[in-house]
């Protein structure tokens, strides 16, 4: 693999910062938008996978922070 300047643990912040990004844009959307579409049964459903969207990106961003602490990744050869 090439070196591209960027490590494993930067780029998995970065992806992690992203999905929470995204799941903050899918919230406001369903909060205001998707909610006058579909029925309130669905606007939670949307409101709950937004939620956990953003827990896992939360998670990811957690991964990339104790990346090099954890032998659980010892296989990318960091």
């Amino acid at each position: 693999m090439a070196n591209t300047g960027i490590s494993y643990h930067k780029a998995t912040a970065m992806l992690g910062i992203s999905i929470c990004a995204l799941s903050i844009i899918t919230g406001a959307l369903g909060a205001h938008a998707i909610k006058q579409v579909v029925g309130p049964g669905a606007a939670n459903t949307w409101s709950l996978g937004s939620d956990y969207q953003f827990l896992h990106g939360i998670a990811i961003i957690l991964l990339s922070i104790f990346w090099k602490d954890t032998k659980l990744f010892r296989f990318t050869k960091l």
